[in-house]
């Protein structure tokens, strides 16, 4: 009896009880399934859900889904990566199929457009830095069949160029700040050149003048040494006359 009792649980679990959780009131289409309009929470759906009413048609919905969102991702972000925005789609099976479809073209639309973006970006960066250093005239512009985003691609070919500039700036700076340097020492140098040159004259000057004033003493002192004999010489001769 036990075992009979158990038996019959089992088969309730399995066969009855998921009919019951996905069953409610209305219509269903040629695949089993239907758009939830009415009392949906009641039921554990959202509004507008689409859902079948047994449990294999409810795992075969998801499944569906799935596929449908990955192709429809990678068709959109195959063409809005390289911001080729004009392109066709459309789904043909299962409800569940296309809902995936259209989710994953808006999802994969939007994240190819972010690749699309940072791509001109950084190749404008490059660009610009590449004219700059050519020396080209500043072209932004794009040929006609690129696959990049005219506006991002300028944006960033703007920055490259003028990146360019301030390192020519900042190149030229270091290069005034050195020569600047180096001019202050040369004067600095000169000056103390210049210096050292005066001192030199002047300690030249007041020693010719001291020995311009010693030989002037020396002539002074033999001028007078010279009259002092003189004068001696004078007073023997007059002595002599005065004995004789």
């Amino acid at each position: 009896m036990k075992k009979l009792i158990i038996l019959f649980v089992v088969f309730f679990l399995i066969n009855v009880l998921p009919e019951i959780v996905y069953s409610h009131p209305g219509n269903t289409d040629e695949q089993g399934g239907h758009t939830c309009r009415t009392n949906c929470e009641q039921w554990g759906l959202n509004h507008l859900e689409y859902h079948y009413h047994d449990v294999e048609n409810n795992y075969t919905s998801q499944l569906d889904y799935d596929i449908g969102y990955k192709e429809g991702y990678e068709i959109a972000f195959q063409y809005a990566s390289i911001c080729d925005l004009d392109y066709e789609w459309w789904w043909e099976g299962p409800q569940e199929y296309g809902s995936g479809f259209e989710a994953g073209i808006e999802n994969g639309h939007e994240q190819g457009l972010k690749e699309c973006y940072a791509t001109s970006y950084e190749t404008g960066i490059d660009s610009g830095k590449l004219d700059s250093d050519n020396e080209n005239e500043y072209d932004d512009s794009l040929e006609e069949n690129s696959i990049l985003d005219q506006n991002y691609y300028s944006d960033g070919y703007s920055e490259g160029y003028v990146i360019k500039i301030e390192e020519e700036k900042k190149e030229k700076s270091k290069e005034n700040q050195i020569a600047e340097q180096t001019h202050s020492k040369r004067i600095a140098n000169e000056k103390t050149t210049n210096q050292t040159s005066e001192r030199d004259n002047f300690e030249t000057a007041v020693s010719d003048k001291y020995e311009d004033n010693a030989n002037s003493v020396n002539e002074y002192i033999l001028t007078g040494i010279f009259i002092l004999l003189l004068i001696v010489a004078l007073f023997i001769d007059y002595f002599k006359i005065k004995r004789s």
